[in-house]
């Protein structure tokens, strides 16, 4: 507990010696090298504290990231899944009904649209 207080202390003591220090330089200095010192300062504070801060933005945008490509990679594998499952059904169903992958006669594909007129015939587009 002592030496907490003394740590604060001397740092107190030693931030107040080091502004000090500065404020008497910056009072020789002439008004062209105060205005580039400070500017000098000014920089070098922002770009510490930017270089601070950036990291943990950083990381939390990087976790965002990583969840959402987790849950997408987790949807695409449950899609895939669904399709393999697919696949075998209608291989299965294909089975049972005797389908043919080839067949020797030439045939042309269509869509039956509608069905009537005379004796019930089916109409092709």
């Amino acid at each position: 507990m002592q030496v907490q207080k003394t740590f604060f202390f001397e740092r107190r003591y030693l931030c107040f010696a080091a502004v000090f220090v500065l404020s008497c330089v910056m009072m020789l200095m002439g008004q062209e090298q105060k205005l580039r010192f400070a500017e000098t300062v000014a920089a070098t504070i922002f770009s510490t504290g930017e270089r601070v801060f950036s990291k943990p933005i950083q990381m939390s945008r990087l976790r965002r990231e990583n969840r959402f490509l987790r849950r997408r990679n987790i949807d695409l594998s449950m899609e895939v899944q669904r399709l393999r499952e697919a696949e075998l059904e209608n291989m299965r169903l294909r089975r049972l009904l005797n389908f043919k992958q080839k067949s020797g006669l030439s045939l042309l594909p269509a869509e039956v649209i509608g069905t009537g007129g005379a004796h019930g015939k089916r109409i092709c587009p």
